[in-house]
């Protein structure tokens, strides 16, 4: 009797620990994209909350980029979806590898990415970390078949100067991201209309020439721009923002 009561009890044991690891699965399933391992939509929102939350107590700023790999369909129609999981999983890789452990990088889906940019003291550091990311998916990033390298088309928000809500500074930063796609890609933009300027002496950097060339805002005169085009970037902003909104309150 007392050694079917041990089975029994060990039988139990053995299906709780199998539930508790079902359950950590499916939580970690929820919350990280099971392709790149990177925090997913759900995650990064939570994550851009806190951060927001912070920056608000500490007086900071917070920048948020969204960030679309440039002809990534070709990639997939080309030399199909395995050489387009590979490439994702790299670029993944190489943003993580650009920011601070203190910031984030996640997925959205498909071939869009967010990077959290926690404390930062402004544009300029933000449009460095952009340039480093560019710099660093140009050095290749799917060995297979490909071009041997990628570029990003990267949309700049900035909290609390563009908006202090965070599903809002996801739309003004998706909106940029458009701008920069519209005019080749393999640049970033940001909503403001503030240009700085970058040290040249900044170690680790391109030059500032290169930076320059790839910086510009979406109020900037050095874009030319149309009624059409402006009233499409607002439309595509407010149907993401809409579509951000939904996701939150579900």
């Amino acid at each position: 009797a007392n050694e079917q009561l041990v089975a029994a009890a060990l039988r139990a044991r053995e299906i709780s620990d199998s539930a508790l690891a079902e359950l950590d699965a499916l939580s970690r399933a929820s919350q990280f994209d099971e392709l790149t391992d990177i925090p997913g939509r759900t995650l990064m929102l939570d994550r851009i909350d806190n951060a927001i939350a912070q920056a608000r107590r500490r007086g900071t700023r917070v920048a948020l980029l969204f960030l679309d790999i440039d002809g990534f369909k070709a990639i997939n129609d080309t030399h199909g979806h395995a050489a387009g999981d590979d490439a994702l999983r790299r670029v993944a890789a190489r943003l993580t590898a650009s920011v601070r452990e203190s910031d984030a990088v996640g997925r959205l889906g498909g071939d869009e990415f967010l990077v959290l940019l926690s404390d930062v003291a402004g544009e300029l550091e933000a449009a460095m970390v952009a340039d480093k990311m560019l710099a660093a998916l140009s050095e290749g990033v799917a060995e297979v078949e490909t071009s041997g390298s990628l570029s990003a088309s990267i949309g700049i928000a900035v909290y609390p100067d563009d908006s202090e809500n965070a599903v809002a500074l996801i739309a003004l930063a998706d909106a940029c991201m458009y701008r920069s796609k519209r005019r080749g890609g393999a640049s970033f933009t940001f909503h403001s209309g503030r240009i700085a300027e970058v040290p040249a002496n900044t170690a680790q950097r391109r030059p500032v020439s290169t930076l320059s060339a790839r910086w510009e805002t979406s109020a900037g005169t050095a874009i030319p721009s149309s009624l059409p085009e402006e009233a499409a970037c607002a439309r595509a902003m407010n149907a993401r923002q809409l579509e951000f909104m939904a996701l939150t309150a579900y």
